[in-house]
């Protein structure tokens, strides 16, 4: 699980498997989005105390961050 807190993705980079399930939550009380640079996924307005997953299909490396608060970035290290 990857925390959505403190306008900040916790932890920043993650490393995970083909085919795992990855679930965002916002623990802030304001609006993030968890969306990727290259457009693999995007959670769309996650409010506050919501959550949102994705399983991932490909091997690589996904930058992804926030579209409301651009200082916002996470990277996802798919094996």
């Amino acid at each position: 699980m990857v925390k959505v807190s403190g306008l900040g993705f916790e932890p920043a980079v993650l490393t995970v498997h083909r085919g795992d399930r990855i679930t965002w939550e916002n623990t802030d009380l304001i609006v993030h989005t968890v969306t990727a640079s290259a457009h693999e996924f995007d959670s769309g307005d996650l409010a506050g105390g919501r959550s949102w997953s994705f399983v991932v299909q490909q091997r690589g490396t996904l930058k992804y961050g926030c579209r409301y608060h651009p200082n916002m970035k996470g990277t996802l290290i798919v094996r």
